[in-house]
C-alpha cells in the first residue's frame, strides 16, 4: 500500500467469514448487540484506528460485541451510507481523537459516538435532505470505487517494476 494512501476510503459492506454460530447460551458476555441490515458499526476500542462497516442482509439478526458502537439510521431522516460516510471521515476521526480515554488501551463510549453531530442537509425538508444526501454517497461511492480502482493498478504496476 502506497504510502499516505486512505486506508478509511474502503466503505463498502465488509465481507465476514468462518463467523462462528454464537446462540444465548454459548454467548460470551460481550456479545450482546443484535445488528440489522445497514446498521453501521464501529469498534470503540483503539477507535482512531476507525474500523467500521455496513451491516449487509447476511449478518442482520447476528450478535455483535459490546466492543462495538451500533448506529442505527432513523431512514425518514438520514440514510445508512450517509453516517458511513461521516464515521470516515476527518471530522469524526478528530472528535474521536478528543473524547476517548484511556492511554495504553484507548476507548470511546457509545454515548459519545452518538454525541456525534451529524451534518444533515435541508433538515427543514426530509424529502430533499434524502435526495441531497443520495447524490452525495453516490458520489462519495463512485471516488472510493476509482480509488480502489487506481490504487489496484498502481500495485500491478509497481509489482511489475514499472516506475510511476
Amino acid at each position: 500500500m502506497a504510502a499516505g494512501f486512505n486506508e478509511n476510503l474502503a466503505l463498502f459492506e465488509v465481507p465476514i467469514i468462518d463467523a462462528p454460530q454464537i446462540t444465548a447460551g454459548n454467548a460470551p458476555s460481550r456479545a450482546q448487540k443484535i445488528v440489522e441490515k445497514h446498521d453501521v458499526i464501529f469498534a470503540t476500542t483503539r477507535p482512531t484506528q476507525q474500523r467500521y462497516c455496513l451491516i449487509g442482509e447476511e449478518y442482520a439478526g447476528e450478535v455483535a460485541s459490546t466492543g462495538y458502537c451500533v448506529l442505527r439510521a432513523k431512514k425518514d431522516v438520514v440514510l445508512p451510507k450517509w453516517i458511513l460516510h461521516w464515521i470516515a471521515s476527518n471530522s469524526f476521526k478528530t472528535y474521536v481523537e478528543e473524547n476517548q480515554g484511556g492511554a495504553a488501551y484507548p476507548a470511546i463510549s457509545d454515548a459519545k459516538v452518538k454525541e456525534f453531530k451529524l451534518p444533515i442537509p435541508c433538515p427543514e425538508n426530509p424529502r430533499k435532505s434524502l435526495e441531497i444526501q443520495a447524490e452525495i454517497v453516490r458520489m462519495l461511492d463512485t471516488f472510493t470505487e476509482l480509488t480502489a480502482e487506481l490504487t489496484a493498478e498502481l500495485t500491478a504496476r509497481k509489482k511489475q517494476g514499472i516506475r510511476i
